[in-house]
């Protein structure tokens, strides 16, 4: 029995949904569902009912309280430890994400920002970093307010005060079902998108207006179609010829064969830019050394 897999089973249980808890803790739907298989069987009894959307079974709802128990008391008994540490200052950063982990960083854990990310937590032991998700107009006002040190944000701003550093730009694909019309094409230009259901997530801002723009270029408004983030309601979106438009890693392939995965046409190629952000002046010592580490592992 692993502590990940109490966490794991914990968030589905208040969630009620694998996708959710697995963006709560940035990482894949299957690595959720497994890890809580697992300590099915480990415990010889079934948590969730699969037919009733991850409800609790009478065993789930016995157990799960006490589950939350023990991990409030691992919680608990890591930060008495590092109290009783001489050299424990309690630094604490706080790091909000754009929604773009949702989706991407699912299928690539060693984006380098992120990879920069998990190096400076191992390196930092006096040093908590919260990763929080929020939308990029509620990080810009969380740093207005104190309540987050940095952000990570589509797009750049140029906001008195703020102080904005690109990232990294990340590769936009249309994926549909193999069976799509749109998979005989060698590559998708914005005129293919006419009349397509498209899912795409509202809160890629920079992104979702520049698609706006192009399709109106094209002549035509973009059919955006509001999918519930549920495996049952994406299956039939995409079997009805809907498609995804999100960031793309090749791992992606192996994960879900069924799925064609269609580049942009060079001439209407859209990236994702990556920015982070912080207020100038405010920002903590050991943010900014936080930020700094960021910002040298984009260049």
């Amino acid at each position: 029995m692993e502590i990940r897999q109490l966490k794991y089973a914990s968030a589905v249980a208040r969630l009620k949904n694998t996708a959710l808890a697995a963006e709560e803790y940035y990482t894949s739907r299957q690595a959720v569902s497994k890890s809580i298989q697992h300590l099915e069987q480990e415990l010889g009894v079934t948590l969730f009912s699969r037919s009733k959307h991850m409800e609790l079974t009478d065993a789930g709802r016995a157990i799960i309280p006490k589950v939350d128990e023990v991990l409030k008391n691992i919680n608990e008994l890591e930060f008495y430890a590092r109290s009783l540490s001489s050299s424990y200052e309690g630094f604490h950063v706080t790091i909000a994400l754009t929604a773009f982990p949702l989706d991407y960083l699912y299928f690539n854990s060693h984006h380098r920002t992120m990879h920069a990310l998990s190096e400076f937590k191992d390196k930092s032991s006096r040093t908590d970093v919260s990763i929080l998700h929020l939308p990029d107009a509620a990080i810009l006002d969380a740093i207005k307010n104190g309540t987050i040190d940095i952000g990570i944000i589509q797009g750049s701003i140029t906001e008195d005060g703020f102080k904005c550093i690109d990232l990294s730009r990340i590769e936009m694909r249309v994926i549909a079902t193999v069976e799509s019309g749109l998979c005989d094409l060698e590559y998708v230009g914005i005129e293919d998108l006419k009349g397509v259901p498209i899912r795409t997530p509202l809160d890629f801002n920079s992104f979702y207006i520049d698609l706006i723009r192009r399709c109106r270029e094209h002549g035509f408004n973009p059919l955006f179609q509001d999918v519930p983030l549920n495996d049952e309601a994406i299956y039939a979106f995409a079997k009805a010829g809907g498609v995804h438009i999100q960031p793309y890693d090749p791992c992606m392939k192996d994960a879900y064969p069924e799925n064609a995965y269609l580049p942009f046409h060079p001439n209407d190629r859209m990236n994702l830019p990556l920015s982070l952000v912080y207020q100038e002046g405010t920002v903590s010592p050991t943010a900014l050394k936080l930020a700094r580490y960021l910002a040298r592992s984009a260049k």
